[in-house]
């Protein structure tokens, strides 16, 4: 069977490092066949179009995205497949562009400032990608807990998404054909860096990823993975990054 490690919302740079880290020592030994990422790995809070409650003090835009794009390569270098799937995030130079720099669009396209021009697949926001029986995207326009549920409805099938920063794990038998999975991974964001919302909400999201099996059916047997005190366990094995 082959190995997949599927990756939620990491927000770099604004990521928990930490988490990274028991991610890539997970991909170090477990050695996935393939590399699934949800989408909003880079924040690119420099570009965002929520109105600020302070000035913005980080990098700009350009420092951001190298920063995001070099930490997505040295996590997934060695992989042999390897895709991605726009997220929201992901989407704010476009539309930064398209409300304040008109004059340049189609000059600049995150896939490419995502260094992700060698990549297997690139699933653009809104979009779908099919892997065996299971679809992945970002999101269906729903972020509370019961979004994958919704998805799973839209879908009329397994689902994983990102977006919610949430984990939840749904089974639900049919009367004919296999049951539908519907699953959320969390995610690998940095709460403290979180200044939209109540500290205690952003504390709420639990870190960590998830890892699938995919049988020659194309039947994917997905398990979430949480990050509980910077430590967790693939296949019995377990990975410390405290």
């Amino acid at each position: 069977m082959k190995k997949l490690l599927i990756v939620p919302d990491t927000h770099a740079p604004y990521h928990d490092e930490r988490a990274v880290r028991i991610v890539e020592s997970v991909i170090d030994h477990w050695q996935p066949d393939i590399f699934v990422c949800l989408g909003d790995w880079v924040d690119n809070l420099a570009l965002s179009g929520h109105t600020p409650n302070k000035v913005h003090q980080g990098p700009n835009a350009g420092k951001e995205i190298l920063a995001a794009a070099t930490r997505l390569e040295s996590l997934s270098r060695g992989i042999k497949e390897r895709h991605f799937i726009m997220g929201n995030h992901e989407t704010r130079l476009e539309r930064y562009i398209a409300q304040k720099a008109p004059a340049l669009d189609g000059m600049l396209d995150i896939a490419d400032a995502l260094c992700l021009q060698k990549w297997d697949s690139v699933t653009p926001y809104n979009e779908t990608l099919k892997l065996g029986k299971v679809h992945f995207t970002h999101d269906v326009g729903k972020a509370g807990q019961n979004a994958h549920r919704s998805a799973a409805a839209s879908y009329m099938g397994s689902v994983v998404i990102g977006h919610t920063h949430r984990m939840a794990y749904e089974v639900v038998g049919r009367q004919a054909g296999p049951p539908i999975v519907a699953t959320m991974f969390g995610w690998l964001g940095n709460s403290a860096a979180v200044d939209y919302l109540h500290r205690a909400e952003a504390k709420r999201w639990p870190l960590g990823f998830g890892i699938g099996y995919m049988e020659p059916s194309g039947v994917i047997h997905l398990q979430p993975v949480p990050i509980v005190n910077y430590k967790c366990v693939v296949e019995g094995r377990l990975y410390d990054g405290r």
